[in-house]
């Protein structure tokens, strides 16, 4: 049995509490296991009313198969029969439209049961709280949908 060297070990430094934003993990998760909260920023972020949070969960794990990579969601929520997933993204990641994509799979894998219709399947929407403009377009915000290239007013999600 060796011993780490100082070089191997982990460094951990904390923030001063009166220094922590919305986007650090302790705040964030701490403000978002409020009902009121949480219902408040999706309203705010998506420009929508929601009626009632049905369920409310943070750092959420959901794994489909015993070899496939596990998700983690900051805070996983059902409302008016929606499912949504809010995230918090600090650093620049530039895989972010496979890990939204590898996201909206896993929660649909996990809302659908054996046997059930895919009507029975519900809206997810996934939503990223970044610090930095993970697209590089100069946007405040970004949406995405399932749309057909030939004519945009056709919609592969008919929810």
């Amino acid at each position: 049995m060796g011993y780490k060297t100082e070089t191997e070990e982990r460094k951990y430094t904390f923030k001063p509490y009166d220094e922590l934003t919305f986007t650090d993990s302790f705040m964030f998760y701490l403000a978002m296991q409020d009902e009121e909260i949480c219902k408040g920023v999706i309203e705010r972020l998506l420009g929508i009313k929601i009626k009632k949070i049905e369920y409310l969960n943070t750092e959420e794990t959901m794994k489909v198969d015993y070899e496939a990579r596990s998700i983690r969601l900051d805070v996983y929520t059902e409302a008016d029969n929606k499912i949504y997933d809010v995230e918090v993204q600090t650093y620049k990641e530039d895989d972010i439209g496979k890990r939204l994509r590898y996201y909206q799979s896993v929660i649909d894998i996990d809302n659908l049961k054996h046997g059930q219709s895919y009507s029975k399947l519900k809206e997810s929407i996934i939503i990223f709280i970044a610090t930095k403009d993970l697209f590089r377009y100069g946007r405040a915000r970004y949406t995405f949908s399932n749309i057909c290239h030939e004519d945009k007013n056709i919609r592969a999600n008919a929810f």
